[in-house]
């Protein structure tokens, strides 16, 4: 007996589309535009509704084969990847063609790197392992999206052959007992592998969804006739339940504490899912002819938004209505040509076959190539590498290793024959300044960072959460601070500098915490406890804290660089619009640099140093290119190397000029 088509479940698929599509939206535009809007924080949990559905309906197709002894292995892959390959083929290609023309060379051999994993399956680890879904920038990811369809096609191979087993090891009767103890296993394994938080992309950590989807297919008829049967009034309650728990949770989840992800992030979406599926209600309210509409259109709407609005936002696209709704009519019309010529099979398979081998030979060289495109001749050289290289030719002032611990260098910079009595320490937004120490300013001191790394006392050094480093990094960390503080001399100077916000989520993940004013506000505090906690031991020492600098947006940082002054392409990428930039970190910035200069009020040998005070224009802008024209920002926080030389004189007067 063939499956019943289900209205509702379509219509489930169209709201779990829309809030997907509406969170990747707003997701890229807080990339490209930092904006703050938050209303769809948790759209991502669409996702959730797919997998189930999926489970769903293809444990429904491949069970009622069996029941027919008409189920073919082959037909069923031969179906199922017809379905779910011509267009995701589709969409590689055209990224690669129009990545050509208008990415950055070093996004698009990204992109040759997305393709391939992609068109093998496995995007979703190698997505995970660069940081996990919810770290990466996602406007320089053109297919970070496929991850859901590589755990779809994982699943597609394996589940089929699954059954197979379970029905030669149990038979056919007792087929939905042992999808009960595979889905319990699943589960206690994604509980397992989930515990940081970072198992979103995983597929042994979301599998356990779409078996879940199987288990309600085999069980749905019984609670059918013992629930809903013959009581509409009960169907039309559950599905209003399931909806509104879905929507709940739209509104209101948002992985703010460290990105991080658990069952329980999914618990209400997946109750909510099961509760629709379980009505079966033949009159449901999602029936809604437009909803189901957007259903059917659903995997094509969801591989094509999202490399069209990020492709629209490289072009210059922002937030103006105009612009808005000129990216709802290109994605709307791209899925139309998807559905219709694509997924609905007007493409022949040799086509896709020939797309797919020459998107794969593409990628292969597009890689080869260092992502050489259109856009390589004006790329600033700047714009490649954060620090260049140095152009010391006298050996007095060559750099030294002075010491290391645990592979940790600590340098000595300048005059090597004199002795140094500045030390400077931090994370990579004290490195940017390292091109301007060691070539420019050339005084003798000793300089130590660690990228992503934290450890000016017990506390951070402390912390056992994984973000960017380890708790072993940050007790490195620590120690070379505490050494080197040791063997400095009365009147020395210690210059501290920092990314202090991206803290804030080693201190939410540490103690899972949410993200509110009052947790950040206690980070401060913890934050400012550390530095005081060997600063009081050396009253003797000058130390200077620079504050939080600026966040500019990822559309900025792109616009800069290119060199497109001379060039026609100037007017396509509109790069005027990146002459200066204004703050996207917000208030916290202010919190973060008021508390640190409140502190260095109460000590006598603290000096808080304002690093933006050397790009501001006033009215809340500020440069974001040198006095010659080059690019400030390498990216959305950190300086090119004269972005470093700019900023960095600006810093070290305050700290070379100062009477302490």
């Amino acid at each position: 007996m063939a499956a019943k088509f289900r209205s509702d479940i379509d219509g489930l698929k169209g709201i779990a589309i829309i809030a997907v599509v509406l969170y990747h939206f707003f997701d890229l535009l807080k990339s490209f535009e930092s904006s703050t809007v938050t209303t769809f924080s948790g759209g991502f949990l669409g996702v959730d509704i797919f997998l189930i559905i999926s489970g769903f309906l293809i444990t429904s197709g491949i069970v009622h084969k069996l029941e027919n002894q008409s189920f073919s292995l082959s037909v069923f892959y031969k179906r199922r990847l017809l379905r779910i390959l011509p267009p995701l083929i589709a969409v590689c290609a055209f990224c690669l063609v129009i990545g050509f023309f208008v990415l950055f060379p070093s996004v698009y051999k990204e992109l040759s790197l997305e393709v391939i994993n992609t068109l093998t399956f496995i995007g979703n680890y190698r997505f995970a392992h660069s940081g996990g879904y919810f770290a990466l920038d996602t406007s320089e990811k053109l297919l970070l999206h496929t991850w859901y369809l590589c755990i779809t096609i994982q699943f597609y191979l394996i589940y089929p052959l699954l059954i197979l087993l379970l029905v030669k090891l149990f038979g056919l009767k007792n087929l939905p007992k042992a999808m009960c103890a595979v889905l319990a296993l699943a589960l206690v394994s994604s509980y397992i592998f989930s515990k940081g938080g970072q198992g979103y992309l995983l597929t042994h950590t979301r599998i356990w969804e779409m078996f879940l989807g199987g288990v309600l297919f085999f069980y749905k008829d019984t609670i059918y006739s013992l629930v809903f049967d013959k009581r509409q009034y009960l169907q039309y309650t559950a599905e209003i339940i399931g909806v509104a728990l879905f929507l709940y949770s739209v509104f209101t989840t948002a992985l703010s504490n460290g990105a991080a992800w658990y069952i329980s992030t999914s618990l209400l979406t997946v109750i909510g899912t099961s509760l629709v599926i379980l009505a079966h209600n033949e009159h449901s309210l999602l029936g809604f002819r437009p909803l189901t509409s957007i259903g059917k259109f659903s995997y094509s709407l969801y591989l094509w938004h999202w490399p069209v609005i990020i492709f629209c936002f490289d072009l210059g696209y922002s937030s103006k209505y105009i612009h808005l709704f000129s990216v709802i009519v290109l994605v709307a019309v791209f899925t139309a040509l998807s559905y219709l010529y694509i997924e609905k099979r007007q493409v022949s398979n040799r086509l896709s076959a020939l797309i797919y081998v020459l998107s794969m030979i593409a990628s292969v060289f597009v890689f080869s190539q260092d992502g050489k495109n259109l856009l390589s001749p004006y790329i600033d050289p700047y714009g490649k590498k954060m620090v260049m290289l140095d152009t010391i030719k006298d050996l007095n002032y060559k750099p030294k290793i002075m010491m290391t611990l645990n592979e940790v260098p600590v340098y000595k910079l300048g005059n090597q024959n004199e002795k140094a009595h500045t030390f400077v320490v931090g994370d990579s937004h004290s490195e940017h300044y390292s091109y301007y120490l060691r070539d420019i300013n050339k005084r003798p001191l000793y300089f130590m960072f660690m990228h992503g790394t934290i450890g000016y006392g017990p506390n951070f050094s402390g912390y056992k959460v994984k973000v960017i480093s380890t708790h072993e990094e940050r007790e490195t960390f620590y120690r070379i601070y505490k050494y080197v503080l040791s063997k400095m001399s009365d009147g020395d100077k210690v210059v501290i500098g920092n990314r202090w916000d991206v803290y804030y989520t080693y201190f939410i993940r540490e103690f899972n915490l949410k993200d509110n004013d009052e947790s950040f506000n206690a980070f401060i505090k913890s934050l400012i406890e550390d530095l005081d906690s060997e600063i009081q031991h050396y009253p003797k020492l000058n130390f200077y804290i620079i504050g939080q600098g600026i966040n500019t947006s990822q559309s900025i940082v792109n616009c800069l660089k290119a060199n497109l002054q001379d060039s026609a392409l100037r007017h396509i990428f509109k790069t005027d619009r990146c002459n200066f930039t204004k703050d996207y970190l917000g208030y916290r910035r202010d919190l973060i640099n008021n508390a640190i200069r409140e502190y260095a009020k109460s000590k006598d040998n603290v000096t808080f140093v304002d690093r933006n005070a050397a790009q501001a224009l006033g009215d809340g802008k500020f440069r974001t290119r040198t006095d010659g024209g080059k690019a400030l920002y390498y990216d959305k926080t950190h300086y090119t190397t004269p972005g470093g030389n700019m900023v960095g004189q600006y810093v070290f007067s305050q700290v070379f000029n100062s009477e302490n």
